[in-house]
């Protein structure tokens, strides 16, 4: 009896703290959209939530795709997470609402191609790894850029990629730099 009490008591401890990961990593993504910078002529900002996704794929796996289900969710809701000021689900259907099923995207493929090989890539095959989700947010941001505001292609990615390259550069090496010992027991406890 006691055996499985101590059991019972482990998996309720491990379930409370995976979902305070994901607690936390939704917590950062939000702040992390609240650290914009404007520029003049795009309706998106500079932030820090395209590292934040892929940090949230390289250390919890896939708790950090459900972090960005979870986020998504309470800023369609009414909380301030996003990045843009349009209110709840205004913001999905708005110029940088691509950007957030990016967000989704990026989250699980980090997951399933990064998080699990993490210890066994080079650096060179996790940046490149990473820098690739970074397209994969720029993507269907760029194509929902193009469709609400009614742009071309080439205006499109003038103002929804290519002031975000170099950007997408930094976090993906910031990333990449991740310690293994801290991804290889992260993915002891997230899988």
């Amino acid at each position: 009896m006691e055996l499985t009490l101590t059991k019972t008591e482990s998996l309720k401890s491990s379930v409370l703290v995976k979902l305070a990961a994901v607690s936390f990593w939704v917590i950062l993504t939000a702040l992390s959209a609240q650290m914009k910078i404007w520029l003049p002529f795009t309706p998106v900002p500079i932030t820090l939530q395209t590292g934040v996704v892929m940090l949230g794929g390289v250390l919890l796996g896939k708790y950090g795709f459900f972090s960005q289900v979870l986020y998504i969710l309470l800023g369609c809701i009414g909380l301030p997470f996003f990045a843009v000021d349009l209110p709840g689900v205004k913001a999905i259907w708005g110029p940088t609402g691509g950007y957030l099923f990016g967000f989704l995207i990026a989250s699980y493929l980090a997951y399933r191609f990064v998080h699990y090989p993490w210890n066994e890539l080079s650096f060179a095959k996790k940046w490149l790894r990473l820098f690739a989700m970074s397209f994969v947010i720029f993507l269907p941001g760029v194509i929902v850029l193009a469709q609400v505001m009614n742009l071309s292609w080439s205006k499109a990615l003038q103002l929804g990629l290519y002031p975000f390259i170099f950007g997408a550069i930094i976090k993906t090496t910031l990333v990449s730099l991740t310690p293994n010992v801290l991804v290889k027991n992260t993915q002891k406890f997230f899988g």
